[in-house]
């Protein structure tokens, strides 16, 4: 997607739960933000870096390409590019240049890159960074630069959390998943701040045994402990700065709470189309949001797909798993590659099923482990729709091949057919009431999420077919597919 031509919409909210418009420059497509008591570093959809100041104000853009991602401390901020790469400006060892304490403007950090170190992940705290590796090592550098001003860092391990926390950021590792109160709920994040940390905990309800997602409060020196005014909101993301915390729920509200476990409220912001939802930022002290689509809807059909195990016909590990799923990517039936995949760690198949799933790469070494006990086969696609030519005397159908996992992840009506009947392997299925082109358009759109109009000339009924799909098929994106034809 090219960078728009219009402002991006972005509010800031002070600690009191106002909320500022934030000026933008027309064509910039704000796609991640670090917000921090000095800076504010944005990054663009085309991987440009912007600074400002703490107001947000007197941007500048900064010798950076390709970023990805920004994150901010006290003094101090970090720039991840594409290619593992970090950068960093301010001041202290928080910086990551040896004895050097001061960088008037950003600076690749060449430990990395001299020894061939590829980083996934940055962190930054009060005074100090934390670096992940793409083999899920990670480095440290600074010190906490007050006692009362201790941030706690994160990174998202095999099983737990990593917590640096102390004197030295390399002390006080916390292991979440080894509290009883979490033995049969899952970690979804930890967002650190002033003296406390939100975790984000999913798991089951005991009082109605519904799985739910869980807001949980620790301070300094304490244990987690539930915040449960928050179970009846659904909420989907949190994020803490110095002062204030910001909770997402899952129908877009945005919550904000001076600090937790005080009183919460709904900031009123503005309406945005349903295929976007509000990117959370807490900075030390102020928080800005902003809408985004950084996640392909098709990876969250897909990921909602994986978690409610809806025609899923195999097991492993106690996960429910889809056969046509398994043959897609490693070109065996179901059954033995479940069989293989039995041979190797708990860490290998969860990094090979979301994969499978959700085209997480995160490690590629271990994918790269899996992959040689498999022969990859494109050719597994599991089902045929049938559509009638368009030419008049010619009535002979015309079957497109598709796979049945994308096809039942995407449309409700698919969902609707193979739940009612029993539909066979291969067995096809007459769907005349759009045309071939029309058909190969739409089925494009599940696999890639865009709708390609490309000929020169497209004719009109084609594109009244397309009118009908997103009613018709009961698209889970129908705003996406007419927004795009249109």
């Amino acid at each position: 997607m090219n960078q728009s031509s219009e402002k991006q919409l972005m509010k800031k909210i002070s600690t009191t739960g106002t909320v500022y418009s934030v000026d933008l420059p027309k064509g910039i497509r704000i796609i991640d933000v670090g917000f921090g008591n000095s800076y504010c570093v944005m990054i663009a959809q085309d991987g440009s870096v912007y600074e400002f100041n703490s107001q947000i104000k007197g941007m500048k853009k900064i010798n950076i390409k390709n970023g990805m991602k920004a994150v901010v401390g006290h003094v101090h901020y970090l720039v991840l590019t594409r290619d593992g790469m970090v950068y960093s400006k301010g001041d202290g060892l928080c910086l990551g240049l040896g004895e050097t304490s001061t960088a008037t403007t950003p600076t690749m950090i060449p430990y990395f890159q001299e020894n061939n170190v590829k980083i996934v992940d940055i962190k930054a705290g009060v005074s100090h960074s934390y670096f992940l590796t793409e083999d899920g090592d990670y480095y440290a550098c600074g010190q906490i630069f007050s006692k009362s001003y201790s941030y706690g860092i994160f990174f998202k391990g095999e099983k737990d959390q990593v917590w640096g926390h102390g004197e030295q950021v390399v002390n006080r590792k916390k292991n979440y998943s080894t509290l009883e109160i979490f033995k049969d709920k899952k970690i979804v994040k930890v967002a650190p701040g002033y003296q406390k940390l939100l975790l984000l905990v999913k798991g089951k309800d005991a009082k109605d045994n519904k799985e739910k997602n869980f807001v949980y409060f620790e301070t300094r020196n304490g244990e987690p402990t539930l915040w449960p005014q928050l179970t009846k909101e659904n909420v989907i993301d949190v994020d803490f700065g110095c002062h204030q915390c910001l909770m997402l729920t899952k129908d877009g509200r945005v919550l904000a709470s001076g600090s937790a476990p005080k009183n919460y409220k709904t900031v009123r912001l503005p309406t945005i189309p349903k295929y976007l939802t509000w990117k959370i930022v807490c900075g030390s002290w102020d928080s800005v949001v902003f809408p985004i689509a950084d996640t392909n809807t098709l990876i969250l059909d897909m990921k909602e797909f994986q978690d409610s195990g809806l025609f899923a016909d195999l097991e492993i590990l106690d996960q429910k798993v889809h056969s046509s799923i398994l043959k897609w990517r490693t070109g065996k039936e179901g059954t033995d590659a479940t069989e293989i995949l039995k041979t190797f760690s708990e860490k290998h198949i969860n990094q090979f099923l979301d994969w499978c799933y959700l085209c997480d790469a995160t490690n590629i070494k271990l994918l790269q482990e899996v992959a040689k006990a498999f022969d990859f086969d494109e050719d597994s696609k599991d089902f045929e729709i049938l559509v009638k030519d368009d030419d008049e005397i010619n009535e002979e159908l015309i079957a497109i091949p598709v796979h049945k996992w994308v096809i039942q992840a995407r449309s409700g009506l698919f969902r609707e057919m193979f739940q009612n009947i029993n539909e066979e392997k291969n067995q096809v299925k007459d769907f005349s009431e759009l045309g071939p082109d029309s058909m190969e358009i739409f089925i494009k759109f599940l696999y890639t999420n865009t709708v390609e109009l490309t000929a020169d000339h497209v004719p009109e009924f084609v594109l009244q077919d397309l009118e009908i799909v997103p009613e018709y098929y009961k698209l889970n994106e129908k705003e996406i597919f007419s927004e795009q034809i249109h």
